[in-house]
């Protein structure tokens, strides 16, 4: 299973196709302006799992924040380039989103597969509890959202105006040369 998250939201794919335009926006300014951008993404997110409060999600092994990846790939999607910032573990949309009834939905049992880690956690931890009683608490009370990649990518929101500007500042050099 793998949880693919593209940098480029709705809001983020109008205002590329305003500016995507062949008669306003070089294709190579317009590559630098998205892998600069997805390259803030995967830091962004990356700062979020290891700072937002109240702990570090950085997990048993690490290798939540050790998965974000930059695909090396441009996508095309009409006339807007896209490039996907990803994570592939599979335990990463229920730390994104939470589980049960933390966020209003039906209890969740943790699966057989997850339990090695889940050991490695609480070994980590020192919490002193077994496997079982982690995953029937789990169940009981489910998981709270730890909304690391929407932060992130709020932070690329405002961070794309001064990309933008800089974007069309090259385009304008380029044209007068």
């Amino acid at each position: 299973m793998e949880v693919r998250k593209d940098t480029v939201t709705p809001t983020l794919k109008r205002e590329a196709r305003a500016h995507a335009e062949p008669a306003s926006f070089g294709y190579r300014t317009a590559t630098r302006l998205l892998a600069d951008a997805a390259d803030y993404m995967q830091n962004r997110w990356t700062y979020h799992i290891l700072n937002d409060p109240p702990y570090p999600a950085v997990g048993a092994t690490g290798d939540y924040q050790r998965s974000i990846t930059v695909d090396p790939a441009m996508y095309w999607s009409g006339t807007v380039h896209r490039r996907r910032v990803y994570t592939a573990v599979p335990h990463a949309i229920f730390i994104e989103r939470g589980t049960g009834p933390a966020i209003g939905s039906p209890p969740y049992w943790i699966p057989e597969s997850a339990v090695p880690a889940l050991q490695q956690w609480i070994n980590r931890k020192g919490l002193g509890m077994t496997v079982g009683q982690l995953r029937g608490s789990i169940y009981k009370k489910g998981t709270k959202p730890r909304p690391h990649h929407r932060r992130a990518e709020a932070d690329v929101r405002m961070h794309w105006q001064a990309l933008e500007k800089q974007a069309i500042d090259a385009v304008m050099r380029e044209g007068s040369k």
